[in-house]
């Protein structure tokens, strides 16, 4: 049996941005805090070794791509649309990643429960956006 590939991870946690998202024509019109995860996978051997950003990903642009998804006019209704564009746009922003874990919470969902939040995760590669 092969051994699995081991792979180094760049990790955002919690980035918060105020969105319109949403199914209902109140979450449209006010909006709502978003908050956004990233496990970035790639391999950071050059990075950790030769101290270049160019080895890596610029997070300080990962989080920018993250944000402007969540503040985007207009609006999505699903936070799965929502995650899917962040994962495809830090995935075209750097080719050096093999692989994007996206984590968007929606801890203000109306639902009419109490919850302590509802979130979608997604994970993407390069062939998940190949034609």
């Amino acid at each position: 049996m092969e051994k699995e590939k081991k792979r180094d991870c760049i990790c955002v946690r919690r980035i918060k941005a105020y969105g319109y998202h949403g199914v209902l024509q109140k979450e449209n019109e006010f909006g709502q805090w978003f908050f956004v995860s990233l496990k970035m996978r790639l391999p950071l051997t050059l990075a950790a070794t030769r101290d270049d950003l160019a080895f890596t990903v610029d997070y300080a642009r990962a989080v920018a791509l993250a944000k402007e998804s969540v503040e985007a006019r207009p609006p999505f209704q699903l936070i799965e649309k929502l995650a899917g564009t962040i994962a495809e746009k830090i995935l075209n922003a750097f080719p050096q990643l093999e692989e994007i874990e996206v984590e968007v919470h929606k801890p203000t969902a109306p639902v009419d429960a109490e919850t302590e939040d509802i979130s979608v995760t997604i994970v993407r590669g390069r062939e998940d956006f190949r034609e």
